[in-house]
This record gives structure tokens, C-alpha cells and sequence, in this order.
């Protein structure tokens, strides 16, 4: 009953204060703070405004603390975060602002998210998204997205075709990318608008250029042209079937075979020697080392040998590795491009993370946003503009987020 009654006091000196923000921290050992009935923590940041938090009854953890509108808890057993206010319509669970679990608020002050009981440092975050999915990165051509923390295309819209399965599902569009005839969803051959050129038009290395009577589709690199041989390549390389032009077939002919297209010099760079990775369907965290992945089995580890959590890639459970030592906190830490600035995930409006204040610093670099604007790593509306003016500049669809071809360009400069 005495810790039940210290929660009182401290939420009564929050709202004695009218509203400012108070820090205020119950500290314990792992499962001596034990939730006797729903506490409220009040004034949790919920985009322009506050949402008030319930830990839910009977919840246990070694700390959990509010301060300056964010809600955090310490080395969680089981805990589970809800919400009485009908405006949430979802609850994250990030780490570092990596999102790993969430749960729709379907119904306020009943439903709610567990955090994982792995040792950590988990931030609580109220969303108005109602639904979990709509935090999965953005698929081209996908109607709808399997289950959150999964993602991947789970259907896809019409003139796109399903290709893979759970988080590397993507949509390929009707008509490119692979070496047979375009299937329709309906399995049957698509039916394609071509563009026709001139044959005498010149493409600069770079282009994606396809035949008017042929379904592969080429990059030219180097007055080569290389084959794209499936969509899920295509996909992978964060190619865009808008940019893919219907040629002359006299066109490919003036173009020598090049070698197939695999993988792109950015996307090797982004995941190589040292990278930090974890796989869609997993918590675990690997350091890419000798080419075996190496698990960092505890966020201590994980802290001490100097890792930032915002440098992980998410890859597919297609990309394997062989399974190394695990790290321990005796060894040295490798300088590598997970630590050096590489941009390694998408970005959208909303964002805080240290990958959107690189991303501001570099727009100002480059003279897209104005050096007078503070680089605070959240993705608001000036991040936005400056964004949509550098795609329009190299030929991007001008979205405002940061997708894998806007992902690629930035890194290449």
C-alpha cells in the first residue's frame, strides 16, 4: 500500500501544477513496483496535445518515470500500458525510437499494449492511428499490410501483383520488372499502357528503360544495359516502375549486355561489415562481423560497446547469415557505417530520431532547407517541403518522405 499512496501524491503535484510538465519517477527493484489497481500518468505528448496513461492493474517493473510529456519504463516484467481517452486510437512501444510492439486502443480504458519483458529502456508513445499497420513502412502499390511489427504487403491494389511473403512482401506492378509475361491479380496476362519513343533518343546511366515489345526491364550503367530479372529485385533496389520508360526495341540494341542486377552499391554499404540488423519477425540484434551475424544478447552489451539503437536496419528473413560468437561486453566496439551516418530507414512526418536530424543537417548541406532552421530531428512540416523540393531536384516522385530511392540519392551525395 505505501508505493500505491507515493503515486497518489506525485500525480495530485501534477495537477495542482495546471498542466506543466513535473518529472516524477517510482523506482524499485524488478517486480517490487506492483500496480495495486490502474494508475494515471497525465499529460503524456499526443501529437498537438496531451493524453492521459493508465498502467494497467497488477503491472510490474523496476522503474517507470514521466518527464517533459514522454512516458518511460525500466526493465518491465509484465506490464501492460492503456488509455481511457477516446482520441488515442493506437499505443507504440519504441526503443530509441525503433517501434516494436503496438496495440489499438479499441476499447478505452480496457484495452492495452504488454511490453516486451526483455531488459530495456521502452518508451510509451498515444497515436490517433487506429490502426497498428499504418506504422508499417510505406509498400508501393499495397492495399493492406500484415500484422504490426511484421509489415510487408499483404494485398495490393489494383494493377499490382503480391510478391513474397510477411515482411518481404512488396506489390510489383503489373507489366515490369521480371522476364515473364505480367500476371494480372487474377493470375491472368495484365493489360499495360506503352509509351512509345523515338529511337533515335539518348538515356543517361541510371535509366530503367524497358523494350515496347519485351517485359524485362534494364538499368543502363556504364552504356550497359543489365537486367532486373524479378520484381522483387526491382523492389529491393528501390526502383520505381512511374520511372521505367517504354522504349523502341531498336533502342536496347545499341546498349552491350552488362551483368544482372543484384543489389545496389548503397544498399551494400548500408548493411555490410559492422552493421547493426534485426530481422522483421524478431526482437533479436545482430552486429554483421567477418560476414556472421553476432547477437548483442542484452541492452547493457548493447550500451556499453557504444551501439545507437537508431542505426539498426530492419532486413527480410530472407537475408540470411551464419550465426557467429555471442558479443560480450569485454570486446571493442568496430567503427563501422551503422555508426557513421548512412541513412539506413525510411522516414515520414512525425519522426524524432537521429536519422532526421542527419537528414536535416544534410537538406542544409545541401541547400534545400534553410541553415537558420534548427536540425532538431523531428520530421515537421519544413522537413517536409525541403524534402519534396531535393526529390524534384533528382527526379524523385516529389512524396515528402523518405523512401528507399530518396534513401539511396542521399547517401550517394
Amino acid at each position: 500500500m505505501r508505493k500505491k499512496t507515493i503515486v497518489t501524491i506525485v500525480l495530485a503535484m501534477l495537477f495542482v501544477a495546471g498542466g506543466a510538465y513535473i518529472a516524477y519517477q517510482v523506482i524499485a527493484a524488478t517486480t517490487d513496483f506492483t500496480a495495486n489497481g490502474n494508475v494515471t500518468v497525465t499529460g503524456v505528448t499526443f501529437g498537438s496535445g496531451t493524453a492521459d496513461m493508465l498502467i494497467m492493474n497488477e503491472s510490474t517493473a523496476e522503474t517507470w518515470s514521466f518527464n517533459s510529456g514522454t512516458f518511460t519504463v525500466t526493465n518491465p516484467g509484465t506490464f501492460n500500458v492503456g488509455s481511457g481517452d477516446t482520441d488515442v486510437g493506437s499505443i507504440l512501444v519504441q526503443v530509441s525510437s525503433v517501434n516494436l510492439n503496438c496495440a489499438e486502443n479499441a476499447t478505452p480504458g480496457t484495452s492495452y499494449v504488454t511490453l516486451p519483458g526483455a531488459s530495456n529502456t521502452y518508451t510509451i508513445v498515444p497515436s490517433a492511428q487506429t490502426d497498428c499497420a499504418s506504422f508499417c513502412p510505406a509498400t508501393t502499390g499495397a492495399a493492406t499490410y500484415n500484422d504490426f511489427p511484421t509489415c510487408g504487403a499483404a494485398t495490393c491494389q489494383s494493377g499490382y501483383t503480391l510478391s513474397g511473403s510477411g515482411a518481404s512482401g512488396t506489390c510489383v506492378a503489373n507489366g515490369g520488372g521480371g522476364g515473364g509475361t505480367p500476371q494480372s491479380s487474377s493470375g491472368g496476362p495484365a493489360q499495360t499502357t506503352q509509351t512509345q519513343t523515338s529511337s533515335s533518343a539518348t538515356y543517361s546511366s541510371g535509366s530503367l528503360l524497358r523494350a515496347s515489345d519485351s517485359n524485362k526491364v534494364y538499368l543502363l550503367e556504364d552504356s550497359k544495359k543489365r537486367w532486373i530479372p524479378s520484381g522483387e529485385i526491382f523492389a529491393a533496389n528501390g526502383y520505381a516502375w512511374a520511372n521505367v520508360k517504354v522504349v523502341d526495341s531498336s533502342v536496347m540494341t545499341q546498349y552491350a549486355e552488362g551483368s544482372n542486377v543484384a543489389k545496389t552499391a548503397s544498399q551494400s554499404s548500408a548493411v555490410g561489415e559492422g552493421s547493426l540488423i534485426k530481422y522483421a519477425s524478431d526482437n533479436k540484434v545482430y552486429v554483421l562481423e567477418s560476414g556472421k551475424k553476432r547477437w548483442i544478447p542484452d541492452a547493457s552489451i548493447f550500451t556499453k560497446l557504444g551501439y545507437s539503437w537508431s542505426k539498426i536496419t530492419v532486413v527480410a528473413d530472407s537475408q540470411t547469415y551464419s550465426d557467429g560468437e555471442k558479443k560480450s561486453s569485454s570486446e571493442k566496439t568496430v567503427s563501422t557505417s551503422a555508426q557513421s551516418g548512412v541513412f539506413t530507414k525510411n522516414l515520414n512526418k512525425g519522426m524524432k530520431n537521429d536519422e532526421v536530424k542527419l537528414l536535416q543537417d544534410k537538406l542544409k548541406a545541401l541547400g534545400y532547407l534553410a541553415a537558420d532552421i534548427d536540425s532538431t530531428g523531428y520530421y515537421g512540416n519544413q522537413t517536409v517541403a525541403a524534402v519534396k523540393k531535393f526529390q524534384t531536384a533528382n527526379g524523385i516522385s516529389a512524396v515528402g518522405y523518405v523512401g528507399p530511392n530518396t534513401r539511396s540519392k542521399l547517401n550517394s551525395l
